[in-house]
């Protein structure tokens, strides 16, 4: 277990801006201390009312949201539930002051003082608040809470979770939650991204078949959170997006031959839909991960305890071509990138439809995708019209 002097930085990082790390690091417990003071002395000004009329604690840059399911059988998921607590706290074990964690439950419900009950020795790190309870639903009222959470505190940091394999419960799913849970409350996610101003980092980002986290759980910066479109609205947008598309492959503008559109998992529909939210803005930018395999079924089948420095190490880049990531998600190879969906004509259809906008001409998406240089003039020319415009003109 590492001491608590490996882990220096970690008050600076719930209180200080990127560009203060390089400072804080040269004078750190000092400038720290300056830097506690005077985010402090600002966040206590802070209030913010959620979507659900809760008061919510402003006092720490940093805020945990954790998503719960607890079936009739609670019994596993209530293990569930103390184990990841256990991880969270291991994660803050450094920290000199508590760090808020806001909940809601679905389907059964836990007390606050269940939920420190289950903290154990870690139960000085953490304070709960119960946001709400409901007898069903998914990950949306959670993740709206933080939508609403960023969208007031935008200069913040929101970490989400959620209790996986509560649902589905398969050893896969226990040992890929272990992981995604040990990734955003690593020092990699915490510290690291932070000084390297990702706008998120999670265990593995994968650019197929939409870019995002698979697993759904990271720690992101509230000011590109902010501007994702509200989670409650999502999955609907998802929905009216598939009957679009699925006219443009009827006339042959588009093609989808890495993956089935039909199967919700690889489109991102019903209870899938949020997990493609996070990836879903053109401004995602520089995204941080740990994992140096691409693909999750490898952390499905590990355990912690079989995890080596070689399938571990931080990272903002995307070294491997594409057809290294569309193949690790058991992708076919297109025969047409400049019509496949699940490459950039999809992407520039989904960041129009929904925000109006693509990433900066400096976006490694560009650069990265198939035909990044094809599709960049041909946005300045056509704008939203340019994938219509294009593959009319090719067929």
């Amino acid at each position: 277990e590492n001491s608590c002097s490996d882990h220096a930085p970690w008050p600076c990082a719930l209180v200080m801006p990127p560009m203060l790390w390089t400072l804080g690091r040269v004078m750190p417990w000092c400038f720290c201390a300056l830097a506690v003071v005077l985010a402090c002395r600002a966040m206590l000004t802070n209030t913010w009312n959620t979507s659900l009329s809760l008061a919510l604690p402003g006092g720490s840059s940093l805020n945990i949201f954790y998503n719960m399911y607890i079936p009739e059988e609670e019994e596993p998921a209530i293990q569930i539930v103390s184990e990841q607590l256990t991880q969270i706290g291991e994660g803050l074990r450094c920290v000199q002051q508590a760090i808020p964690l806001l909940y809601t439950t679905v389907g059964r419900t836990l007390a606050e003082a269940s939920m420190v009950s289950m903290c154990g020795k870690y139960s000085d790190k953490i304070s709960f608040t119960h946001l709400a309870h409901l007898e069903t639903g998914y990950e949306e009222h959670t993740l709206g809470a933080v939508h609403d959470y960023c969208s007031a505190h935008p200069r913040h940091r929101v970490i989400y979770l959620h209790n996986k394999g509560s649902y589905h419960e398969t050893i896969d799913n226990h040992h890929f939650r272990r992981h995604l849970t040990d990734a955003v409350m690593s020092n990699d996610c915490i510290e690291h991204a932070s000084s390297e101003d990702c706008n998120v980092c999670g265990l593995l980002f994968n650019p197929f078949p939409e870019p995002g986290f698979p697993g759904n759980m990271f720690i992101a910066k509230c000011s590109y959170i902010r501007k994702l479109v509200h989670p409650t609205k999502f999955t609907a947008m998802k929905d009216i997006f598939f009957g679009k598309v699925s006219k443009f492959i009827a006339d042959g503008t588009l093609q989808a031959a890495m993956y089935n559109i039909s199967v919700d998992w690889f489109f991102g529909r019903n209870r899938y839909a949020l997990e493609h939210w996070v990836g879903s803005h053109p401004a995602l930018g520089k995204v941080c991960y740990v994992s140096r395999t691409h693909s999750p079924s490898f952390w499905m089948e590990h355990t912690s305890f079989d995890r080596n420095p070689e399938h571990w190490k931080f990272d903002t880049v995307l070294h491997d071509p594409p057809a290294a990531w569309w193949l690790a998600y058991a992708g076919n190879a297109p025969n047409d990138t400049r019509r496949e969906f699940f490459l950039l004509p999809g992407m520039l259809l989904k960041w129009f439809e929904w925000y109006g906008e693509v990433p900066p001409p400096t976006s490694w998406v560009w650069s990265w995708y198939p035909d990044g240089e094809f599709w960049r003039t041909q946005v300045v020319k056509y704008r939203s019209r340019a994938v219509e415009v294009a593959n009319a003109c090719a067929h």
